[in-house]
């Protein structure tokens, strides 16, 4: 490709993320007197990171390679679900308690999976991702009946089960809703007449395998816990307070820390928390960082994405972190948009429909 002509289209697909990128400094010199200049200057960081990660993603989609690397890279993906499945289950049985890094501003989970992300929300998402990306590849393989007793087939069953029970044990219930909303948006897309039977047949299961689950000693492991629950309800409600006071331009990307702090909501001993700077909720974390202009710069962005990918996954995937950002900061977690951009490349280049 003639490089002057590809910077000049990429220039046009980063048009609406270099838009989210000018609201999102515009939003902290428009708070340099409700922040220091470190408090500032460490919150540009971030925007910087989560505007690279999301160019890399834009990359991605200009990136062709010929059919025998497209079948590495599906290899690769392949090995970083079983790595991502070993370190997990590893974590899970000799690891099951976070309480020795909660010093470093991690949560106390307990007994649930929680991966080598240290977040089972995060690694619930993680898998669900994953999964649906795995169904995808399996029904391609299975061309008939025989053709599920290959190998390669029955490896990518195991896999898949695999992820389903880490998404189990990882106790989180809004990755569950991830993944019955995603697989049920996934049917309806590719078997909107044959699969509904083969859809409440897993719904079943699943639900079935919940009461068995295994259970111990505290609230991390109960699916009807209620603590969690009222926390992020104080969690929302406050995020929405701070909405309303400056709804146009917002505080910030990654100052609410900050702005917690200085209103005395958060000990300024536990400054490290690493949920201190969040929402528990994406589009609320987005309204309230970027405001409503930065707000909508990012949702343009995301409808350009759709262009520029053409996958028939990108809809099902999206709307399985859409869902799970609902009650996580899921949109903007690295890993989540990283892998996002890798499957849907992955796709798109199988398809043969990238741009």
């Amino acid at each position: 490709m003639h490089i002057p002509y590809f910077l000049s289209q990429l220039d046009k697909k980063l048009r609406w993320l270099l838009g989210f990128a000018v609201f999102g400094i515009f939003s902290l010199i428009f708070n340099l007197s409700n922040f220091s200049l470190l408090e500032i200057f460490v919150s540009s960081l971030y925007l910087l990171r989560i505007v690279v990660y999301f160019a890399v993603i834009v990359l991605l989609s200009q990136m062709r390679l010929k059919k025998e690397n497209i079948t590495k890279i599906r290899f690769y993906i392949k090995i970083s679900l079983f790595i991502a499945l070993f370190l997990s289950f590893w974590q899970y049985i000799f690891f099951p308690r976070l309480e020795p890094i909660f010093s470093l501003g991690w949560d106390r989970h307990a007994y649930r999976l929680v991966g080598p992300w240290f977040d089972a929300g995060f690694t619930g998402i993680i898998f669900v991702l994953f999964s649906l990306w795995m169904v995808k590849k399996l029904i391609t393989k299975i061309s008939s009946f025989k053709s599920i007793f290959s190998p390669s087939v029955l490896l990518d069953i195991f896999i898949i089960l695999a992820s389903v029970v880490a998404i189990l044990l990882s106790y989180s219930r809004i990755s569950y809703l991830a993944l019955f909303f995603g697989l049920g948006l996934f049917v309806w897309q590719y078997f909107p007449k044959k699969g509904k039977q083969y859809l409440v047949f897993f719904y079943l299961i699943f639900a079935f395998s919940l009461p068995f689950l295994p259970q111990h000693f505290g609230e991390g492991t109960k699916l009807l816990r209620t603590s969690t629950l009222v926390a992020r309800v104080n969690n929302l409600q406050q995020g929405w307070e701070f909405f309303l006071k400056q709804p146009v331009f917002g505080y910030g990307l990654s100052t609410l820390r900050y702005l917690r702090r200085h209103l005395g909501m958060l000990n300024p001993s536990l400054i490290r928390n690493n949920s201190a700077s969040g929402v528990d909720n994406s589009l609320l974390f987005l309204l309230d960082t970027m405001g409503i202009l930065g707000t909508l710069a990012f949702l343009l962005f995301i409808l350009q994405l759709k262009r520029l990918f053409r996958s028939s996954l990108f809809i099902v995937l999206l709307f399985a972190v859409g869902i799970h950002g609902m009650a996580t900061n899921s949109w903007f977690y690295p890993w989540v948009i990283l892998l996002l951009g890798i499957l849907w490349w992955e796709d798109s280049l199988s398809e043969n429909k990238i741009l």
